[in-house]
This record gives structure tokens, sequence and C-alpha cells, in this order.
């Protein structure tokens, strides 16, 4: 009778440590389920979230006064082509080269070329007044120089001097000549390559009054032709016997040029009618 007690005793107590050990294992079990939802819960992204769209700004409305108004294109002034004195000279103009020996005038040179002399009238050049201040710049320019001689559809004038464009260096002495108001463009004889070039020169020296356009017996003279001072038409082309006396036809050529009236100087020494 006193063994029962003890055998139900070691079977309770072993019982309950099976108990024991199975509610240990589901706990494991459970911290294991639990742990690894938490590890994919942590690493994966999370669902975003929809957001409602940004509201949309209407277009400001603007009152007539509002209202830009286009600004015009800005108006280019064209700035003015520089003049180029050499533009007239044909590259294959016949060319030759000469030391000058003598300044004769403000348009005769004497040029000295292997070993032969000959005179050289500037083509276009019709010096003003007496011409000392035009003979004077000149020298300046070419007296001793070598210089380049170009020619033009002329060769000759009626004294058998050579008709030519002169160059010392890149400066065109005929040019210079007129643009300085110490000469006028002359048309004799015509149809000159560098009439156009000359008669700009003219132009630039009478608008800055250089020279003989700075004199009062210059200024009278107008283009298009008008009446001067000294009662000239520079359109026509007068003759000594259109005068009464040297010195109105000298006031006539002062006031309208040689190129205007060629007629009252054919020697070209800036004296009208002094034959």
């Amino acid at each position: 009778m006193s063994s029962h007690p003890k055998v139900h005793g070691a079977q309770d107590a072993l019982l309950l440590l099976v108990f024991l050990l199975a509610l240990g294992g589901l706990g494991g079990v459970f911290f294991w389920i639990q742990s690894g939802v938490g590890a994919s819960t942590e690493g994966a992204s999370p669902t975003p979230s929809a957001s409602l769209p940004p509201s949309v700004t209407p277009w400001p409305t603007l009152t007539p006064s509002e209202t830009p108004t286009p600004s015009p294109w800005p108006t280019v002034t064209p700035s003015p082509t520089p003049l180029n004195p050499l533009s007239c000279l044909a590259p294959d103009a016949p060319r030759t080269e000469g030391q000058v020996s003598a300044v004769v005038s403000g348009s005769v040179i004497e040029v000295k070329e292997g070993g032969r002399r000959y005179f050289v009238r500037y083509l276009g050049v019709d010096p003003v007044g007496d011409g000392q201040a035009s003979a004077a710049f000149n020298r300046q320019l070419v007296e001793g120089q070598r210089v380049t001689l170009v020619s033009d559809l002329v060769d000759l004038d009626e004294r058998g001097n050579r008709l030519r464009y002169v160059l010392v260096g890149d400066v065109l002495v005929n040019f210079e000549l007129i643009r300085r108001g110490l000469a006028l463009p002359g048309f004799s004889p015509p149809a000159q390559t560098c009439q156009a070039v000359l008669l700009a020169a003219e132009a630039l020296a009478r608008q800055e009054k250089l020279g003989y356009w700075g004199l009062a017996e210059g200024t009278p003279m107008l283009p298009g032709g008008t009446l001067s001072e000294s009662g000239c038409d520079c359109t026509v082309r007068y003759t000594c016997a259109d005068f009464s006396s040297q010195s109105a036809a000298q006031a006539c050529y002062n006031a309208c040029g040689d190129y205007r009236n060629t007629g009252l100087d054919p020697d070209h020494n800036g004296l009208a009618c002094d034959e």
C-alpha cells in the first residue's frame, strides 16, 4: 500500500516536466515567428501613400494697362564705308617705277628712270589759286622719293607730259592733294577711272573746309550748280570772252574751279585768262 503514492508522485513530476518543456518550445517557436515577421517588415519598402495632385494655379488676368507693349526693333544706323583711294586703280593697269628728280608744281613732277628723264602730270588734279600751297605739299610727299606711276586710258597730255596716278608707298598723291583742299578734280582728259574717288575727296575737303574750301571765295561753290557770289553759274562752261576783265574771270574760276571751267585756265597754272 505504501508504494502507490510514490509511483503517482513520480508520474506527476514527469508530466509536469513534459508540460514545462512543451511550454518552453512553444514560446521559442512564437519568438522565432515574431522575429521573422519583424525582420521582414523592417526590410520591406514602405508602400507609398497616394498623394493628392497639386492644385493648378490659373494664369493671371492682365488688365489693359498691365498688358506688356512689345518693344520695337532698334534702328541700326549703318556706319559710313571708309573711303579707299586705291580701290579705283585696276590691278592690271600698266605700272612703272621711277625716282622723282624735281617737283615742278602741284601737279607736275620730273621723274628719272633708267637714265631717262621725263615729266609726269598728275591725272585728275588741278591746283587751286597760284598753286604754291599745292606745290609745297607735293614736295613733302614726293621730292626725292621712289614712286609708282599708274597709267589710265589716256597716256599723254597736249604738252607731251605723261598722265599718271602717282603712288608713294600706299599713298595716292593725286587723292591727297584734293583731299587737303590744295587742288580740285580735273576732268581733262575725260573718262578717268579714278574720277569718282577724286570727287569724293573733294566732297570731304569741302565738308571740312580745308584749304581752298576754307577761303571765302571757295565756299559759294555748291553741288548741282548754283550762282556763286561772283555771279558765275557753275553749270556753265565759260571762256575768257565771257568776261570783261581778268579779275572777273579769276573770281569765277576761284568760285567754280578749273574743272568746272577748263576754258579759263588751259595751261592749268591756277590763273584764269592770263594769256
